[in-house]
């Protein structure tokens, strides 16, 4: 049981965080969503290209900064589902 709630928070802080913030706030910088999940740059930077990889967010480049923003209008629906599935996890544990 504690496996399993401990692979939930992970799912949870790596996928499920960085997509609500994204669909929440199109645009953000990768320094934006490093502060609103509580995590490094760096690691935020690897989530980001983990979910890029998966075709969850798109990636704008303008100069120097970085924007993120959910890849596909579908995925903005499973984004939802996710939030809903994650604040029902959140109550039961």
């Amino acid at each position: 049981v504690q496996d399993d709630a401990l692979r939930t928070a992970a799912f949870v802080e790596v996928f499920v965080n960085p997509l609500m913030f994204a669909a929440q706030h199109p645009g953000l910088t990768i320094s934006d969503l490093a502060s609103l999940t509580g995590v490094s740059l760096s690691t935020a930077s690897l989530y980001v290209t983990q979910l890029r990889a998966s075709h969850w967010l798109t990636v704008d480049v303008l100069g120097r900064e970085k924007r993120v923003r959910v890849a596909l209008e579908h995925r903005q629906k499973s984004i939802t589902v996710l939030r809903q599935m994650a604040t029902r996890f959140a109550s039961e544990g």
